[in-house]
């Protein structure tokens, strides 16, 4: 295990955050290329009702993406957490 700036991580939890990041900067890619014509959003749907409901699918899309990747943060936090505390390693949260 390399030992990262704080010690914190190991390689493998590492590069889960950084699949975790690359996977949400892909997807909000995906969003903005699925609801954007020439890099405005213009909504497909007629009329204002119809267009807050689009306007509210994208957000929740982007909310979901959101929710997914910080619930993965979490879980690598908690195995870095937990392989420190096997090691009798006690770190301090930062201040």
């Amino acid at each position: 295990m390399a030992e990262q700036t704080d010690g914190r991580l190991s390689e493998e939890e590492l590069a889960d955050l950084r699949r975790l990041m690359t996977d949400l900067l892909a997807t909000c890619t995906e969003i903005r290329e699925r609801y954007t014509t020439e890099g405005s959003w213009l909504p497909s749907a007629d009329g204002v009702i119809a267009e807050r409901d689009e306007a509210r699918k994208v957000i929740a899309d982007i909310a979901r993406a959101l929710s997914q990747t910080r619930r993965g943060l979490r879980r690598v936090e908690g195995r870095a957490r937990q392989r420190r505390l096997d090691q009798g390693v006690v770190v301090l949260p930062r201040p």
